[in-house]
């Protein structure tokens, strides 16, 4: 049903699903963190950013006792954040914003150690580390012009993927095995 629609793309049908199979009664917590989760990516697909980071917060709210449901539903509120942080243009507002993606992030990894949570807190550090310039790919290509060392980060499911170029030599981004 609702993973096969997400699967080939269309998410409003996956959305539609996912909403009615959250209100049947007696659902248990942990099937209410896997579908806000799905639920929060096909919303973000369809472009409905507070939607996706309402039922992300849901999904998180459920408290799962299956620590990787409980894990994918505080990596999926990280993802809406940072996507709410991209969006943002007020600088201190998207460095606050950016900082509670970065904890949801470092949050899920401890749940349950996992290379696309890590990915996510990876992701954020670039973007926001002062000697990085952040570069989107919103069509899969490179667009970074300029020498220097260069990082591909790939995005969640949900998007926030691009490139950061180090400004200076021998910049680190803090990684969730480094702290």
């Amino acid at each position: 049903g609702s993973q096969q629609a997400a699967a080939t793309g269309n998410h409003a049908r996956a959305v539609e699903l996912l909403k009615r199979l959250l209100t049947v009664p007696g659902i248990d917590a942990n099937e209410i963190a896997r579908s806000g989760s799905n639920l929060a990516t096909s919303l973000a697909k369809l472009g409905r950013l507070a939607d996706a980071e309402a039922a992300a917060s849901n999904a998180t709210a459920a408290e799962a006792c299956n620590p990787t449901i409980k894990a994918l539903a505080r990596y999926s509120l990280a993802c809406c954040t940072e996507l709410r942080a991209d969006a943002c243009t007020d600088p201190q507002e998207k460095a606050a914003i950016y900082a509670t993606a970065k904890e949801l992030f470092r949050s899920a990894h401890e749940v349950r150690p996992d290379p696309a949570s890590s990915m996510g807190y990876r992701r954020v550090g670039a973007k926001t580390h002062p000697d990085m310039e952040w570069t989107f790919l919103s069509d899969g290509r490179m667009h970074v012009a300029g020498g220097g060392t260069q990082e591909v980060f790939q995005g969640s499911g949900m998007g926030g993927g691009g490139i950061a170029r180090h400004l200076k030599e021998g910049v680190v981004v803090d990684a969730l095995g480094d702290l």
